[in-house]
């Protein structure tokens, strides 16, 4: 750790003399960054963050005590002292102290919170005004640079947040978030520069974590300026959030199935992990009649009354659909046939969509939505028993059983029939568990 220090703090004074290119130095910087973090340096980045977003709130809580007995002059004082703060830090921590990540990151998330807080003091010291959706995307906005200067990937969270929250208020209020694509590529360029130089840091990981999240809250926002009031619930256009989630998440699965993460463990591959929990989750909500009765309602009612253009969200759909359909062709002519069970969520969907607006019975939906739960948790069974995978096979029992509980509680089923069913599963599960240990042990 000590060479590691003493390198980094010769870079500037070598590239300062010609010695190296900046391009180089880069390199360097990037290869040391790139080396597992030692545990005490993840803690120390950790609490660091942990601190400033304490101090940050600490900071909130004494302004907000007698704040009105203030004069003006002194709480625009008071206001701009933790940016000044905050932005002194950064400054410190990119001259003296930026080979240190905790540094980095610490400092970065303090500002971010610092400028959300002047600007909500300053507001409401003049009396500015202005609503919450303004607040979110001004803050969001000046947000924006600090984890490119900074190279902190928790800042970089931070401004998800903010876009988030915006995207939120926006779609509450009924007016389309026009401004989510532009936010988002403004973002894009530095989660590129991590994939390329730090793809193997947890920094990344957890940022690719809080992106994909990301973009399933956003999914449903941008979808609900379609969405109307109707006998006490919301409703969204006919079957996009199905087209949407469904592609989505396929897509996700069929990123995480690349065989650049064969050799990775399941926290550095939220694509996988994600997906995979996602689509049977999905799969089994329509399997109840209530959530087609839903859509089946709204697809009646009059879309006169919305205010946006129906092709943004159709755009987003389609696009959705086109990418996850392009991917599971490249698995399939990669020969991952594996990923066909889960990879083709999105068909089903689409089939779904598609009976539903024919006017075909719901119950074709159910049937159709049944019998493929019922073949993702049966394949994964198989597939952890050819691989001998614990952990695989109680994914597939726990989708079958997922299935078989949801079916109880839709059904008249005499509940000592329930308990057992109930019985019996369990002692499969016990019983496959034995059978794979044992089948290991002679290995």
């Amino acid at each position: 750790m000590a060479r590691k220090s003493v390198i980094l703090k010769e870079l500037p004074k070598l590239v300062g003399e010609g010695i190296i290119k900046q391009d180089a130095a880069d390199a360097i910087r990037a290869y040391y960054e790139k080396k597992d973090v030692p545990q005490s340096s993840m803690l120390l980045i950790a609490f660091g963050v942990m601190g400033a977003v304490l101090v940050g709130g600490g900071i909130i809580l004494l302004l907000a005590h007698n704040w009105d007995d203030l004069s003006r002059v002194l709480r625009t004082v008071l206001s701009l002292t933790p940016l000044a703060v905050a932005q002194s830090l950064c400054g410190y921590a990119l001259v003296k102290r930026n080979e240190s990540i905790a540094w980095r990151e610490a400092t970065a998330a303090f500002i971010v919170l610092s400028i959300g807080t002047a600007i909500a003091l300053i507001s409401q010291t003049y009396n500015i005004y202005g609503n919450l959706g303004r607040f979110l995307l001004t803050w969001s906005l000046l947000a924006l640079p600090v984890f490119y200067i900074m190279n902190a990937s928790f800042s970089a969270v931070l401004y998800l947040i903010g876009i988030a929250s915006w995207t939120g208020y926006q779609a509450f209020d009924m007016d389309y978030p026009y401004l989510f694509w532009p936010l988002c590529a403004a973002a894009a360029p530095y989660f590129f520069y991590m994939y390329k130089n730090f793809n193997q840091t947890i920094r990344f990981q957890l940022l690719t974590w809080a992106t994909l999240i990301f973009f399933y809250i956003s999914i449903e926002f941008l979808l609900m300026p379609w969405r109307t009031y109707l006998h006490g619930s919301w409703f969204s256009l006919p079957g996009y959030s199905l087209l949407a989630y469904g592609a989505y998440y396929s897509l996700i699965f069929l990123i995480g199935r690349g065989r650049h993460y064969d050799d990775k463990s399941l926290f550095s591959n939220p694509f996988l992990v994600i997906g995979s929990l996602a689509i049977p989750v999905m799969v089994l909500i329509y399997t109840f009649e209530s959530s087609w009765k839903h859509i089946e309602e709204f697809s009646h009612t009059s879309i006169a009354q919305f205010s946006v253009p129906i092709w943004m969200s159709t755009v987003m759909v389609a696009m959705l659909l086109a990418a996850a359909l392009a991917l599971l062709i490249i698995r399939i002519r990669q020969k991952q046939y594996t990923v066909i069970p889960m990879g083709i969520g999105f068909l089903v969907a689409s089939a779904g969509y598609a009976l539903l607006n024919a006017g075909i019975s719901v119950d074709l939906n159910l049937v159709l939505f049944n019998l493929y739960l019922l073949f993702i948790g049966v394949f994964t069974v198989v597939q952890g028993v050819r691989e001998s995978r614990l952990v695989v096979i109680n994914f597939g029992m726990l989708i079958l059983a997922s299935q078989i509980i949801s079916r109880f509680f839709d059904s008249n089923l005499s509940f000592v029939l329930r308990g057992i069913i109930f019985i019996i599963f369990g002692i499969g599960f016990l019983l496959v568990n034995i059978l794979i240990v044992k089948k290991r042990k002679s290995i």
